[in-house]
């Protein structure tokens, strides 16, 4: 899809994804310890999550080469493939949570709910892939191929998924609960982190286009909404395991659905197929 990268540009695009995301950032955790959490997801939306995009640009990187054809009529099954996997692991995590603690669910299957659903999965589902680019373009787009190369597929994808894991690191330790609990809620987060950029990285491959992850990271972050739609108000949930995809119940499916596509995707190139 594109031209070998060099260390040298990569230095560069980590030095300005890091340099302009985590003050930005910062900012948010502002915002949210003043409960104005609006503000402070509109900032996240608008400015951090395009931080890579922008960085990529500013680092000189082999942007145009990365793959901007949308492909919906050749790839529909990609795009279909990657809804239903995050889909799956998101929902899957959160059924296993609420049957461990079902005195967190609230199942009110109302018109109104119906309603908030069907605006996530589809309008909001799509509003936030436009910011998702602006990850993936930095990420999936620059990061991995020059990781891939130089350590090897999959290795350089788990480096790949750590560096994306550090990069939020701020926003990690924004929310309720002690530090402590901040920072053992990082282990399954790197865990989804990882296994999510493994799966992008893969329908990317796949399809050739960077708008398939940017539309499952539009997914990833529209379909967490909704375990929060289930979720009993002002309830503290144990957010270690769950209900929401950082937590472990989630990211042990995420694990396990990335190892498998891994496996296929191996056995598809000893094979030939693309």
């Amino acid at each position: 899809m594109q031209n070998t990268i060099s260390t040298s540009t990569i230095k560069r695009f980590l030095a300005w994804a890091f340099g302009l995301a985590w003050p930005g950032m910062l900012v948010i955790a502002y915002f949210y310890a003043i409960n104005q959490k609006l503000v402070g997801n509109i900032l996240s939306a608008s400015v951090v999550m395009f931080a890579p995009m922008v960085a990529a640009f500013l680092a000189k990187a082999p942007v145009k080469s990365i793959g901007w054809k949308l492909k919906l009529a050749s790839k529909w099954r990609d795009y279909l493939a990657c809804w239903l996997a995050i889909c799956s692991i998101i929902l899957g995590g959160a059924l296993v949570y609420f049957a461990v603690f079902p005195q967190h669910l609230a199942f009110a299957l109302n018109p109104q709910v119906a309603l908030q659903i069907l605006m996530i999965l589809t309008v909001l589902t799509l509003a936030i892939s436009l910011s998702g680019l602006g990850e993936e373009v930095g990420w999936r787009g620059i990061l991995y191929p020059y990781l891939k190369e130089r350590y090897g597929r999959t290795k350089g994808r788990i480096i790949g998924g750590l560096i994306w894991a550090i990069w939020h690191f701020p926003v990690n330790m924004i929310g309720a609960g002690t530090l402590g609990e901040r920072f053992l809620n990082l282990i399954p987060y790197y865990i989804m982190a990882i296994s999510f950029g493994i799966i992008l990285d893969i329908y990317y491959v796949r399809s050739k286009t960077i708008w398939l992850p940017a539309f499952g990271h539009g997914v990833i972050d529209a379909v967490a909404m909704i375990t929060t739609v289930f979720t009993v108000s002002g309830v503290e949930t144990f957010k270690f395991l769950g209900p929401g995809p950082t937590g472990l119940f989630s990211a042990l499916i995420d694990l396990v659905i990335a190892v498998w596509l891994t496996k296929r995707e191996e056995r598809e190139s000893q094979q030939g197929i693309s």
